[in-house]
């Protein structure tokens, strides 16, 4: 608006692409208001600060998640789409699905690669990727626990310990189990 502020004749070619330009942006902002009003709405609701969660409250973030998706199928030339990618980032690392998270997040910076200059978009991918490589490593190693026991208890159930073992081989074995259990926790409580 400022260019069209400026001192000259009305017709140079700066101030009739100027107001061309402003006249696109607000027939889109006329365009988007409904659609950009219900963006706000969505976003305070997901920035509303708190990790407690009622059932309620779960219900609406997947609303909202439907809501959006909804607004992105209907008008892949929405010009705020990188902001869409952020809200259901948002929502999704806020339903702790966290692999969803990160992608959208990726998505919203491939839309707008300066994104992180007003939003905390990189900071975001970051915790979100350190949390699901940590939840899927505490999977896994839960999984790998579970295996080795039932390979444990199989190659118990083989061997028939009760025809050769004694009270001492019983102490060791015990203690070994023991041993193993507290090793495991240990790095399960580091991860």
């Amino acid at each position: 608006k400022k260019a069209l502020a400026v001192p000259g004749p009305s017709n140079h070619p700066l101030k009739m692409s100027a107001g061309t330009l402003l006249k696109e942006l607000d027939d889109t902002m006329r365009q988007n208001q409904q659609v950009i009003g219900h963006l706000k709405a969505i976003r305070s609701r997901v920035l509303t600060p708190g990790s407690r969660r009622t059932d309620k409250d779960i219900a609406q973030l997947e609303t909202d998640l439907q809501q959006l998706t909804t607004i992105m199928t209907d008008r892949p030339d929405f010009p705020w789409m990188h902001e869409l990618r952020y809200v259901q980032g948002l929502i999704n690392m806020k339903l702790g699905r966290l692999y969803r998270a990160d992608r959208q997040f990726s998505k919203a910076v491939e839309l707008k690669p300066a994104l992180y200059l007003y939003l905390p978009v990189n900071r975001l991918r970051s915790t979100v990727r350190q949390q699901w490589i940590r939840s899927t490593g505490t999977t896994m190693a839960l999984m790998l626990a579970g295996l080795i026991i039932v390979g444990l208890s199989t190659g118990f159930m083989i061997s028939r310990p009760w025809r050769w073992a004694g009270l001492g081989h019983l102490a060791w074995g015990i203690g070994l189990i023991g041993l193993w259990a507290a090793a495991y926790w240990g790095l399960f409580e580091w991860l």
